[in-house]
C-alpha cells in the first residue's frame, strides 16, 4: 500500500432486495445482519433502490427491513470514526441524502416500517417518511447525546415538526429509547401491528393506498410539503449542520474518545444497550 493513502474500507456494508408485493407497489428491504448498522455505502444501494422502484412506475415505496429485531440500529460509528482519522469510509454522504430526499419529497407516498430496534440515524431517516408503522415491539431513539453528540441528520430539523418541540427535546435530550406505544402517541407512527403482521398489514395499507389515482396522490404530497414551509425546512437542516459543526470541533477529542468506547462494545459483542450503556428500559407513553 502506498504510504500516506487511506485504507480502503473492506466492511461488508450488506445487501438491498426490491420487491413488488401488490399492485403500484414497491418494497425496499434492508439487510445487513446482525443489526442493519447503517453504513454509507449501505445508504447508497438503498437509494440506487429507490431510484429503481420509481423508475418503476410504482405509486407507493414501502421501506423495510429483512433482518429480524432491527429497521436500522443506527448510522455506523465506523464510518465516522474511519473518517475523523483519515480513513476510507464505505462511502459518502450522498447516499443517506438521497434517501431522505426520497421518502420525503419524491413523487411515490413512502411508508417507513420499524420491525425493532430504530435508533440514531435510522430513527432520523424513518422519520422523513410520509407515513410510519412500528410493531408492537417496536423502540426508537436518539442516543447521540450519550456519546457528546447531537442528531444531525434531521433529528433536530425534522423530528420536532412531526412530533413538536417538547417532545423532540425529550427525544434527543432525555437519550433512553421509546416505545411504538408512546411513538403513536406523540404522533411519531401512523400505526402500530402485530409483530408477527407487521408486513402482511404495511402492504395491505399500501396496496389501499396505491389504488388511489396517482395523480392526486403526488398533489396532495406536494401541497402538504409546499404547506409545511420547504424553505424553512431546508434553512433548519443547514442550521442543524453548522450548530453541530460548532459543538463538535472543539470537543473532537473527548467527543472521539466516546465513540470510539460505544464502537469497542460492539465489537467485543454487546448489543445497543450494552454498547450505549443505556438501562434496559423503554419509556412507555403513560409514564
Amino acid at each position: 500500500m502506498t504510504k500516506g493513502l487511506p485504507m480502503v474500507n473492506t466492511t461488508d456494508v450488506g445487501g438491498v432486495s426490491i420487491e413488488y408485493p401488490a399492485e403500484g407497489v414497491g418494497l425496499v428491504e434492508i439487510n445487513n445482519p446482525p443489526m442493519n448498522m447503517w453504513y454509507l455505502g449501505l445508504a447508497k444501494k438503498m437509494a440506487d433502490a429507490m431510484d429503481e422502484v420509481r423508475e418503476s412506475g410504482a405509486k407507493v415505496l414501502i421501506l423495510a427491513s429483512g433482518t429480524p429485531g432491527y429497521f436500522l440500529a443506527h448510522m455506523s460509528l465506523q464510518d465516522s470514526i474511519d473518517i475523523a482519522e483519515g480513513r476510507e469510509p464505505t462511502g459518502d454522504f450522498g447516499g443517506m441524502a438521497r434517501c431522505g430526499a426520497e421518502l420525503r419529497l419524491g413523487p411515490m407516498v413512502s411508508i417507513a416500517v420499524n420491525n425493532g430496534q430504530c435508533w440514531g440515524g435510522g430513527c432520523e431517516l424513518f422519520s422523513t417518511a410520509n407515513l410510519r408503522v412500528a410493531g408492537e415491539s417496536a423502540t426508537f431513539g436518539q442516543p447521540e447525546v450519550i456519546m457528546g453528540s447531537m442528531a444531525a441528520g434531521a433529528g433536530t430539523s425534522r423530528i420536532p415538526r412531526v412530533i413538536g418541540e417538547a417532545r423532540a427535546m425529550e427525544l434527543l435530550l432525555d437519550g433512553r429509547p421509546i416505545s411504538a406505544r408512546k411513538a403513536l402517541h406523540w404522533g411519531f407512527v401512523n400505526r402500530v401491528f402485530p409483530d408477527d403482521t407487521l408486513r402482511e398489514e404495511t402492504i395491505k395499507w399500501a396496496a389501499l393506498i396505491a389504488s388511489r389515482p396517482g395523480y392526486t396522490l403526488q398533489a396532495i404530497k406536494r401541497s402538504i410539503g409546499k404547506g409545511l414551509d420547504l424553505a424553512s425546512h431546508k434553512e433548519a437542516f443547514a442550521n442543524e449542520y453548522q450548530v453541530n459543526r460548532d459543538m463538535i470541533d472543539p470537543h473532537a477529542e473527548e467527543n472521539m474518545v466516546l465513540r470510539k468506547a460505544i464502537q469497542e462494545r460492539y465489537n467485543e459483542g454487546a448489543d445497543s444497550w450494552d454498547a450505549w450503556q443505556i438501562e434496559r428500559e423503554v419509556i412507555d407513553w403513560d409514564d
